[in-house]
């Protein structure tokens, strides 16, 4: 496979937060819960974690993997170990060893290794893995639009 390219996502992340005032940007970035850091590294045009690539680009209504427009939303964190599980499964039920799934994905396979183990890896190889998956990046955020949290909430 071929590596996955996050460059017009980053690129359309930057001009987005280019056009907020430097407050406007922190202000999104810690109502996100994402470090000030992170958020001024995505204004540059820098590479960012994967938690804080997806949660701005959603935010802002980018996708986190093509960078085209989007319904703009709030997400939460990524869940690393839902992701490993969502992996181990996939992998128990196509028969496939991490090499070999790896290759598929076009990732190393000591980026599966943690993967399937729940640490974080970068946007990119995020965006591989769930490709490869065939599930977008923002299913495996945590859900902060979910009902019933908005009823704890409101008591």
């Amino acid at each position: 496979r071929e590596r996955i390219s996050l460059a017009s996502a980053r690129e359309r992340l930057r001009a987005a937060l280019a056009e907020r005032s430097r407050d406007e940007l922190l202000a999104l970035a810690a109502s996100l819960g994402i470090e000030r850091r992170s958020a001024l590294r995505a204004l540059a045009g820098r590479r960012v974690n994967a938690a804080a690539h997806v949660a701005l680009c959603l935010a802002l209504g980018i996708d986190p993997e093509t960078g085209e427009a989007c319904a703009p939303r709030t997400v939460g964190p990524v869940l690393w170990w839902f992701v490993g599980s969502a992996l181990a499964v996939v992998l128990n039920v196509r028969g496939l060893s991490l090499r070999q799934a790896a290759l598929e994905a076009g990732v190393a396979p000591c980026t599966l290794h943690r993967v399937l183990h729940g640490e974080a890896v970068s946007a990119e190889n995020l965006v591989a893995v769930c490709a490869w998956l065939r599930r977008p990046p923002q299913s495996f955020t945590a859900n902060t639009n979910c009902n019933s949290l908005k009823l704890l909430e409101a008591a």
